[in-house]
Parts: C-alpha cells; sequence; structure tokens
C-alpha cells in the first residue's frame, strides 16, 4: 500500500513564504551582536574544544616557592589561539616576604605568554585588585579592565580606575602596577580625596 502526501494549494503558499521568510532572516539573526572585525568574529564564533568548572591552579617556581593561584568558576578552552574564557576569575599572587595581592572580576581571558611559563590573563568587567598594606589597611583599586602578564609581573588599564585605601580615594584614567615593587601609578585625570 502506497502513501501519498497531498499538499493543498494554500498550505503550499503558505509553506513557501515561511521558508522564503527564514532564508532571508537568517544572516541577519545569525550574526546579531558580532563585531564587524573578521579575526574578532572569527575568534567569537569558534567553538571550544573542553571547559572546565570550579578550577583551581596553582603555579609555584623552581624551588617550589608559590607564585600564583588561579580560581574560576568555569574556563572554556578555544584551540584558536590557544586562549581560555575564565569566568568569574580569582587571581592570587603570593610574592616573597609579602602580604598576597588579590585579583578579581566577572570575566577574563588567558592567554599564554612570552615563556612557556608566563601567562597574560585579561581581565573585564568589575575588576578588583586588594592588598593589605605595611600598615594594616586594605587598600582596592576599581576598574573595568585589566591585563596582568605575569612574567613581568606588571598589570595595566586604560579604564577609569577608583583607589580607595581607609578614608583615602583616588581617582584616575588609565593605571600601570608593578607587582614586584607593589607600585601603583595612576596616569590621567588624578583627584584624591581623605576624609
Amino acid at each position: 500500500m502506497q502513501t501519498h502526501m497531498i499538499i493543498k494549494p494554500r498550505h503550499f503558499a503558505f509553506a513557501a513564504a515561511a521558508l522564503l521568510v527564514t532564508v532571508m532572516l537568517w544572516p541577519a539573526t545569525n550574526n546579531r551582536g558580532l563585531p564587524d572585525d573578521p579575526a574578532a568574529r572569527a575568534l567569537l564564533q569558534s567553538d571550544f574544544d573542553y571547559y572546565l568548572d570550579d578550577v583551581i591552579t596553582t603555579r609555584f617556581s623552581d624551588t617550589g616557592a608559590r607564585l600564583y593561584r588561579l580560581e574560576a568558576d568555569r574556563i572554556m578552552h578555544f584551540p584558536d589561539g590557544d586562549r581560555a574564557e575564565l569566568t568569574a576569575p580569582d587571581f592570587t599572587r603570593y610574592p616573597a616576604g609579602q602580604m598576597p595581592v588579590r585579583v578579581s572580576s566577572l570575566s577574563g581571558e588567558l592567554m599564554p605568554g612570552s615563556t612557556a611559563t608566563a601567562d597574560l590573563l585579561n581581565l573585564r568587567d568589575a575588576v578588583v585588585l586588594e592588598r593589605t598594606l605595611d600598615s594594616g589597611a586594605l587598600m582596592t583599586a576599581s576598574t573595568s579592565s585589566l591585563q596582568l602578564d605575569t612574567a613581568t609581573e606588571t598589570a595595566s588599564t586604560a579604564a577609569p580606575v577608583m583607589l580607595v585605601s581607609g578614608n583615602s580615594k583616588l581617582s584616575g584614567t588609565g593605571m600601570r602596577i608593578t607587582l614586584a615593587d607593589n607600585r601603583i601609578e595612576l596616569l590621567a585625570d588624578v583627584r584624591g580625596t581623605h576624609e
């Protein structure tokens, strides 16, 4: 017994119109929110090859001293450029004989650095750096983005920054940090208050 499907003319017209609308709108909806730059678009459209949840990784020196610790709720690795997207990264540096320096944000990107033991960490969205000063006071620096290089132990941003320590507040645009020397430099439009 053969079965035949009969399409009525009015149903065929409706199906053809729906197919035509889908074909015309597909390119517009498929690229929504992607950048115009082809290289940036390719990176965002690439597929990840693995992901890890609740990650904690610690880097040690050749002598066994703890250098830094990186935690993240999720790490998604992308083979293009050997980069990883981080959700809620939390980076802590342990300088010898000094208090730790902690930097956290809502998201970030981890890329290989200039050497096999170095990493570049691009933090974004509500970046907060915390360090306990020699006086025991907590110093915080808040910004929207921060690039951290573990090889040179430096961090920088071109975004607005707010430094707070006790009753003192400094704001500025752009910041350079040398972690080894505990040096923070605001680059422009510096304003401060002390209460």
